[in-house]
Order: structure tokens, then sequence, then C-alpha cells
């Protein structure tokens, strides 16, 4: 705070006090023991005292004189003043006096809301909202699963905290914040229907216990709370502290203090907290000879669990024998996979490609891509299992997943030279297509010149078509109704009609599903009734 601010709170604070001074200024009747008629934090002011004219008058008139030497005037559109048990005739008197407009329960100070019963799950949907909020503007599903991981942590799991650190947040609303940040974590989302890989009580384990280091948040919540608990163990020189034992305690024990049924809820929820830390401490003294602190109680409330042995291996993943440097530049086992790959495809693992064409840079991509995914699996797995896979297996593991992705790549007509080097690196599609396998679509393009009424086809055009569908293996389904599936909507004199749109399937499709076949309307719609399909 500015030193300026700071002295001129000061001066504030003694010119309310002397003006109470006075043996008709009444207290709020739960302050009079401890002679409090105000709380101040920067600039937020509240003020209080029993509900009449001469009490008023006196603090409004202290704060005229603040307001008069320091030049700091206060903002009648954002200041109320709120009753209760006050009579009608002596709330106008006192909004006539003050010229503020009259305020009710609940209302917000410093981003908290004061009101005289429980707080309820609508009172803290805003906790929600803002989580949810946060998540909507900062392309979450951009992120990996580390990066999710660390947001949650370091964003998403506190935005609660400073309600948590005052009053237990209702346990709707506490589920509420653990799905969304569940949801996130797992999809990137607000919405994830899938059931989760692990149970979030395991993802919220320490890392040494196998899990991920996420905060619980209903006991994060506790402990937090657990930090006022504290406090009143410790008699601590702190008002809130002093105005408990006035009003609650009134000197009992603590320790086997009951609250009464009536009391305020935020208060009966403190000594229910009390009770779930009790057995944590010994003669009110918390069993960490360091004392208590928000760490160490929620450490506490999760409890032990065993450890894993794996730990170390995953999060302290580099050894003094062990880097990156080694495990992808200079390692021998994974230098005899390169090799082979290289080999494979004639391409550099390690360089660049600069002369081949853009399909064979993708599949070098992808090579390198599943190459280092294997390595790494197979890192973690000899860490973890303690075996470790012969170079020419993992290389087959690799080639296998380079072959299953270029079959995304090849969804319509492929060059000619590109067609002769996947077929003599890869081999033909059909070798390593073992399931039911169906392609449709629109393929901008005929296979003989009776597919095609009042054009031309190119030779050419038509040979690639052929090419791709004998490089796949596949075969036209049985069909019926229109055989031209398109048109130029022309003139009739020039108008074109083709047949573009078709269904593939191959073999093993047709053994499994002997009754399909593609129905072609006029326009072009395509339907295949009844039978599931792979695309």
């Amino acid at each position: 705070m500015d030193s300026s601010l700071d002295i001129s709170m000061e001066y504030l604070t003694r010119v309310l006090e002397y003006a109470t001074q006075t043996w008709f200024f009444r207290y709020h009747p739960m302050c009079g023991a401890l002679r409090l008629n105000h709380l101040l934090f920067a600039d937020d002011l509240l003020m209080f005292s029993k509900g009449d004219v001469k009490s008023i008058m006196l603090l409004l008139r202290a704060f005229a004189t603040f307001s008069a030497t320091s030049g700091l005037k206060v903002n009648a559109a954002k200041s109320e003043v709120v009753f209760s048990g006050v009579p009608t005739d002596v709330r106008s008197d006192i909004l006539q006096i003050s010229g503020f407009k009259e305020g009710a329960l609940p209302f917000r100070y410093l981003g908290i809301p004061i009101q005289l019963g429980r707080l309820t799950k609508q009172d803290c949907n805003i906790l929600v909202e803002r989580i949810v909020a946060r998540i909507r503007g900062m392309g979450a599903r951009k992120l990996s699963y580390v990066g999710r991981l660390t947001l949650v942590n370091s964003v998403l799991n506190t935005l609660h905290n400073y309600w948590g650190s005052i009053f237990l947040i209702p346990i709707t609303v506490v589920q509420k914040i653990v799905n969304v940040c569940r949801n996130y974590f797992w999809d990137g989302g607000t919405d994830y229907q899938k059931a989760p890989l692990v149970a979030w009580h395991k993802v919220c384990c320490c890392k040494s216990e196998g899990g991920l280091g996420v905060k619980n948040a209903e006991n994060w919540n506790i402990a937090t709370v657990g930090k006022l608990v504290d406090w009143i163990y410790k008699k601590a020189d702190r008002l809130w502290v002093l105005w408990i034992d006035h009003v609650y305690l009134k000197g009992q024990d603590w320790h086997t203090y009951t609250p009464p049924s009536d009391s305020n809820w935020n208060w009966r929820n403190i000594c229910k907290v009390r009770g779930l830390l009790s057995a944590g401490y010994m003669n009110n003294v918390w069993q960490d000879a360091r004392g208590y602190s928000v760490g160490s109680g929620y450490a506490w409330l999760q409890g032990v669990h065993p450890p894993v042995q794996w730990h170390k291996e995953i999060w302290d993943a580099w050894s003094a024998t062990e880097s990156h440097e080694h495990l992808f530049e200079d390692c021998q086992y994974v230098l005899r996979i390169i090799e082979q790959l290289e080999q494979w495809l004639h391409l550099s693992m390690t360089g660049q490609n600069a002369l081949l064409s853009k399909l064979q840079q993708k599949v070098a991509g992808m090579a390198k891509l599943a190459c280092w995914y294997t390595i790494w699996l197979e890192r973690n797995r000899g860490r973890l299992e303690h075996r470790i896979t012969r170079p020419e297996i993992l290389v087959q593991d690799i080639q296998r997943l380079v072959k299953a992705r270029v079959q995304m790549l090849l969804k319509g007509p492929v060059m000619i030279a590109d067609q002769h080097w996947l077929k003599k690196k890869l081999g033909d599609r059909a070798q390593y297509i073992h399931c039911p396998w169906i392609i449709v679509g629109d393929f901008n393009t005929v296979l003989a010149p009776s597919e095609r009424l009042g054009g031309q086809s190119t030779r050419d055009e038509m040979q690639d078509f052929q090419q791709f569908i004998d490089t796949c293996g596949v075969m036209d389904m049985p069909a019926s109704g229109s055989y031209y599936t398109w048109n130029n909507k022309q003139d009739p004199d020039s108008r074109v009609y083709s047949r573009l749109d078709r269904a593939f399937v191959n073999k093993e499709w047709l053994d499994t599903y002997k009754d399909t076949y593609a129905l072609f309307h006029a326009e072009g719609d395509l339907i295949i009734p009844l039978a599931p399909f792979r695309i």
C-alpha cells in the first residue's frame, strides 16, 4: 500500500475511534465488547453501529472531518446503508441524513458475499462460471496433457482459493469445480462424456504415489479453513480471533467447544473443520513441529498411500547416464533402428529431404514421428517392465504405423512417380489391410469413357484412377439407382453427365457384409442401407 494512503487510513481509524467515545454513541450489539465500529482494507470501508440516528451522525461527522483533512471524498453512488431490525421511520431519517441509498443483505465486501444465512450453490456458481470462462478463453484443446495439467494446478484449481480460505464452499459447488477441471484435463473442454482413463482421486495423489499431484479441491478447502481453526488454537493476535472469543467462545476450551444450533452457518462450519483436524492436534498444538500450514493440513487430510516404484523413472526422467541427446542421438540401440528405417525408405531420418515430392516429404515426417514415439514408449517399457525389444521388432512396428497413416493421405489420385515409390517402399495397401474397408465419396473422375456422357475424359486421368483402385485392392460395391451421379446443369445441348460418386470395398467387406449395396439417387445422394461400415 502507498505510504501516504497508509497514513491517511490510520488517521481515519483514530478519528472514528475518538468520535465514538462519547456516551451517546451505541455500538453494534456484536461489537460493543471490542469497541469495534469499522473495518478497513485499502479504500474499502465498513462502518457499523446501533441503528439510531445519533450514532450514525457521529460516524458521518467523523468521516466528514477526515474528508476535510485528507481531501478524500466518499463515493455516494457506491455507498449503501444496510439495516437489520431498525424501524421504518428511523431508516428514513438515517437515509435522509446520510444521502446514501438503502442496501440489503447479501452484499459483497472485498468480493465475498456478506449475508445472515448459509451460502447456497447459486451464491457460489460465479466460481464455476469463472473457471469455465477461463477455459473457453485460452485455446484449451490445442494444449497437450502436460499443458492442461499445468493450467489445472496453477490456474483453474486456484480461482476458488480466496473464497475457500474464508468458508467451506458448498459440496455441490466443489463437485462442479472438480467436474469442470476433470473434463478440461481429459478433453480440453468443459463437456466430457466418456469414462475417464483414471479415477480422479488417483489423479489427486502425489506423484510418488502414482498420481499427478492435482489438488483435491474438497480437502484443500478444508485445509485452508483449517488455518482459521489454528489461529483460535494459538489465540493469535488477530481482530477476528478476539471477536470470536468475545462472541462465541467466551473463555471456553476450543478443543471441546460445541457451537449453539442457532449460531452462524460459517461458524458452525469452522467448528466442523476443527473436528476433522482435531486428531492432528496434541495438547492444542499441531503435530508438525513447524506448526500448522495449509500444506501440512492438506497432506494430513490426503493421508499416506504406498509409493510406486516407478515414479522417479517418470518424473525424474533424465539421470546422470541418460539425456535427450543420448537417447535420440548417441544410443547405439536407437541408431540401429534409424539405420534400418533409412534403408527402408531411402530417406534421412535426421536431416532434410529437400528433393522429395510433397507426398514423400509427408511420409518422411510420419516416419520420424512414428520412430520417436516408438522409441520413447520402448524406453518407458524397458524402465517399468525391465525388458527390451529387439530393434528389428520395433522397426516392424514403426513400418505398420507409417503404412496405417499413409492410408489417410491417399484419398484421391496420386502422381505416377509417387505411386511407384509408395508401392516399392510400402507395398500394396491391400497387403496390410485385413479388415472390412470401404471408400465412399466424390472422386471427380471416371474409370471409362462410357461413364461420361457429353464430355471428354483423358486416358491418363482414367489410368491414374484405375491404378489407385488396383493399389488399394478394392472394387465397386454392388449398386442400384441412377448410373450418372452428377451433371453440370447446363442447357440440354451442352449438358454433361458423369459417374463421379462411387463406393469401393475390399474382399473382406463383401465377405462380412454380403447384403449391402449402394443406392444412388438422381441428384447424387448416396445411401448405404443397414450395414455398419468403416471409412
